[in-house]
């Protein structure tokens, strides 16, 4: 199984809070500063995230941050032919 997530959907330390989601020890890598929003490169062991976030999240290179991937976010695709596997809650 390949796990798909849209960079929009990885928040970042407290914005995460409040909702059921897989929590991931990150550093970051790079910050993309592009106006009404900003791109986080983050490695988490060995691979790289890139979340969309807010300008007003603030966050240094080399931090440590704790990313908040919100369960029903969540996209799973079958390695063999990559394809969309449908969620349980599905109709």
């Amino acid at each position: 199984m390949i796990l798909g997530i849209r960079p929009e959907h990885i928040l970042i330390d407290d914005k995460g809070k409040g909702e059921p989601s897989l929590m991931i020890p990150c550093k970051v890598e790079l910050t993309e500063p592009m106006g009404a929003e900003t791109y986080l490169y983050l490695i988490a062991n060995g691979h790289i995230l890139v979340a969309r976030v807010d300008p007003s999240v603030r966050v240094e290179v080399d931090q440590s941050v704790t990313a908040h991937i919100p369960l029903a976010k969540f996209h799973l695709f079958r390695e063999s032919d990559t394809a969309r596997v449908s969620r349980l809650d599905e109709k």
